[in-house]
């Protein structure tokens, strides 16, 4: 099984990443944000091979939670692999409004080597928050057999314990599912 975190930057995705990780550690945890730590210099080709990493590791795992914004040629790259596979995937899309996320983002250490300057932060967060409201990650994703979407406002530590809680009564159906 997969589970799918998508949203645009600060909206609260590696936070609820690892909060599942910790209740289901069997999940490993696949960011785009680590490969671009570990193989980024803030380069084209560099982000390139990042992206490359990321949909290698993808391939890889068996239960995975799998973090990134879901829009673009990644989002593209991840739906294609996602799709050749035929098994459970839980798809949160992880919408926030840009005042939250610039508030989230002043407090924010910058250590992710990602290619362009930090200036266009805003118009990549409307970008994102604009494939959400839209619809169009979720649409893209409908078509997917075994597929499953919850779209989250991840706001504060009350929408995180109901968040949570949904996607442990979604787990653990699948895990009832399973035996």
């Amino acid at each position: 099984m997969k589970i799918l975190l998508f949203g645009s930057i600060a909206s609260g995705k590696t936070t609820i990443a690892n909060l599942i990780q910790k209740k289901h550690p069997d999940f490993g945890l696949i960011s785009i944000d680590d490969c671009r730590r570990m193989f980024g210099d803030g380069s084209m080709e560099k982000e390139i091979l990042s992206q490359k990493k990321f949909i290698e590791q993808i391939n890889k795992s068996k239960s995975a939670i799998i973090e990134a914004s879901g829009v673009g040629k990644l989002g593209d790259s991840i739906f294609n692999e996602i799709s050749k596979i035929n098994e459970k995937v839980l798809i949160i899309v992880s919408y926030l409004p840009k005042d939250i996320i610039k508030q989230r983002l002043t407090d924010r250490v910058w250590d992710i080597p990602f290619p362009g300057n930090q200036e266009k932060l805003d118009d990549i967060v409307l970008t994102i928050n604009h494939e959400i409201q839209s619809g169009r990650i979720q649409m893209k994703w409908l078509e997917q057999p075994q597929t499953t979407i919850l779209q989250i406002e991840n706001k504060d530590l009350k929408s995180q314990s109901f968040i949570l809680a949904a996607i442990n009564n979604y787990l653990k159906s699948y895990e009832n599912d399973t035996i």
